[in-house]
């Protein structure tokens, strides 16, 4: 949505205007100073500009939904010392590490076996991951919520007194991957207009108008239902925990209802034990319930901020207040200890928590999850139900940058062969088979090794050191080798010039290790062309 802005001189406004998100390329703006018929431009000279946003809203640089897939997947050699945080530039890049210290002007990171000093002013948002997850109990955990979620709308229009049904169609085209579940009856009708918000923004308002609440399911599924009666308002309240408060369980949300714990429709939970912050947004019922539990069934609570400090730079903090002074605020925090925070950097001070910004829901929910180990199955050519068939498209980044995207590919023979570095089987086919895919023609046939949840570094890595030179395709969370059937690696798929699965084979057979290449000159013979 259009965001608006107050330009000023010296301290006195002198215009306020909207700036549509198309016309934004950054933080700062661009003035053209001219005459008042507008046909001479002026010089003008500035002194002291600074660019800055209004208290408790902050600017987020847009992170690309593959992006954010791949920094929240922990490949198999990582298992055991997984990233803590995760660092966002301007450009929506992120790293993964551990942040051990920082000062005024950087940031020092460990990042897999490096050590890197980041300088402050590169870094616009430190992300605190929550503990990986088993791939079966990250479809279940409270935290995760899917990324399009904070896609951005593209499209600009009106309705003036839709249904309901037609304005979820909206989100639906420009989300395909989400589902949505309606209520059965929704009589209530309100003018509604898409400027440019994100999903979550959009679905946040037609829930208001509508007088409904929404929540995330299984399968990517956002169930709409009516929001609680009056009195039975849902309320959100943050508790201080114990890191060890719920287990190892993967439902924290079926912990609590196992306990007793009534759910309001609507209602939600998010815990992490790395910041021991357990949050709830629940009815009367629930939360009485939940604080009665606190000090039988989960050890104890740490004591609840009692204050929330909104800062000049967008951000808040939640702190045990000590002592209010003159130009300081000193005060406890668990994770961070005691904090003396300026009195200049604070914008507000309240007794509850402040309603979550954009910004802070856009961050939320950054839930590490363990890739998937494929299993190894035994050689030999496959009989796949895909055979004759067009898979679906599909886009992966490539590790060189920039993307692979099969649609592009229309008219050529496409090779994709599953692997990853670990992978024994994968190791001892690969060099014969990318020498037997070079001596094809490339304006005919396309070759692309598609790695299944590794750190790209560690593929650049393997294939230096073996002299290996192969196109590899990122997929993170090996979505697309579910959608092409693979249960095991190496797994190569041969799809024809008509775009349809032409051959599929599984294992490593030492004796044929170039049947994929032998396929692809049967493909490209002339007997085939006809």
């Amino acid at each position: 949505m259009p965001k608006r802005s107050t330009f000023q001189i010296n301290g006195v406004p002198v215009d306020t205007f909207k700036i549509q998100p198309s016309e934004r390329l950054g933080a700062g703006l661009i003035l053209e100073p001219a005459s008042a018929w507008g046909n001479v431009i002026n010089p003008a000279h500035l002194t002291n500009f600074s660019a800055h946003f209004a208290p408790g809203r902050t600017w987020l640089p847009e992170v690309a939904v593959d992006a954010r897939s791949q920094a929240l997947t922990v490949p198999r050699f990582r298992r055991n010392n997984p990233p803590k945080h995760g660092l966002i530039a301007a450009n929506g890049d992120i790293l993964r590490g551990e942040i051990t210290a920082a000062t005024a002007n950087s940031f020092l990171v460990h990042s897999g076996l490096d050590e890197l000093r980041v300088k402050r002013d590169r870094v616009k948002a430190i992300v605190w991951l929550g503990k990986p997850l088993e791939p079966d109990a990250a479809s279940a955990s409270d935290q995760t919520e899917p990324a399009e979620l904070n896609q951005p709308l593209h499209g600009y229009s009106r309705y003036q007194n839709p249904d309901l049904k037609l304005l979820i169609s909206v989100l639906q085209t420009e989300a395909p991957g989400l589902k949505f579940k309606l209520p059965e009856t929704t009589e209530h009708k309100a003018s509604f207009r898409f400027n440019g918000q994100t999903v979550r923004q959009a679905l946040d308002s037609i829930c208001g108008i509508y007088h409904l609440v929404w929540r995330v399911e299984a399968n990517k599924t956002i169930v709409l239902s009516p929001a609680p009666p009056p009195g039975n308002e849902l309320t959100q309240r943050t508790y201080w925990l114990k890191p060890d408060a719920f287990g190892s369980a993967g439902s924290v949300k079926a912990v609590l209802e196992a306990k007793g714990v009534p759910f309001a429709e609507g209602a939600t939970v998010s815990w992490n034990p790395d910041s021991r912050q357990f949050t709830m947004k629940n009815g009367p019922a629930g939360h009485t319930k939940f604080a009665a539990l606190i000090n039988t069934d989960f050890g104890g609570n740490l004591g609840p901020a009692t204050h929330w400090l909104t800062l000049t730079n967008g951000g808040s903090l939640g702190l045990v207040v000590d002592k209010f002074e003159d130009d300081k605020v000193t005060g406890h925090h668990p994770v961070y200890g005691r904090c003396t925070i300026p009195l200049s950097e604070i914008s507000s001070i309240r007794s509850g928590a402040p309603p979550a910004s954009p910004a802070y829901k856009a961050l939320d929910h950054w839930q590490l999850v363990y890739a998937p180990d494929p299993t190894l199955p035994g050689a030999g050519e496959e009989a796949s139900p895909l055979l004759g068939k067009a898979p679906k498209s599909f886009k992966l980044a490539l590790l060189g940058g920039g993307n692979f995207d099969l649609d592009e590919q229309k008219g050529k023979i496409v090779v994709l062969d599953f692997w990853a570095t670990w992978c024994g089987p994968c190791v001892k086919s690969l060099p014969a088979l990318v020498q037997s895919m070079a001596g094809l023609p490339s304006d005919k046939v396309t070759f692309v090794g598609v790695d299944q949840g590794e750190d790209p570094e560690a593929v650049k890595q393997f294939l230096e050191l073996r002299g290996l030179k192969l196109t590899v395709a990122l997929d993170a969370q090996q979505e697309v080798a579910r959608q092409f059937g693979v249960e095991g690696i190496p797994h190569t798929v041969v799809i024809g010039t008509d775009g349809k699965v032409a051959w599929t084979k599984s294992g490593y057979d030492p004796e044929d290790e170039t049947a994929a290449a032998k396929k692809v000159l049967e493909l490209l013979s002339p007997a085939a062309s006809k």
